[in-house]
């Protein structure tokens, strides 16, 4: 699931870094919303997947240490 999201980010920030010159950003009217309304979507996809990939690690490391805690509470008498 880490490599998706790692793979999406890379992809996602290579094409915005090729459109971003090519995008109309000095255009009028419809090309400029249309330009700008681009740039914020692949913002927002490359937030999401950096977030994706961020978060992913912190659960799985928060989810390593409650099942350590786990087992140290196990005890048998016998």
């Amino acid at each position: 699931m880490r490599q998706r999201f790692l793979i999406s980010f890379l992809i996602a920030t290579t094409i915005l870094v090729y459109s971003f010159g090519r995008l109309p950003l000095n255009g009028q009217g419809l090309e400029k919303v249309f330009a700008v309304c681009w740039l914020v979507f692949a913002i927002v996809v490359i937030f999401g997947n950096l977030y994706g990939l961020l978060h992913k690690r912190k659960q799985k490391m928060n989810s390593t240490v409650t099942v350590r805690e786990n087992e140290s509470k196990h005890r048998s008498y016998g």
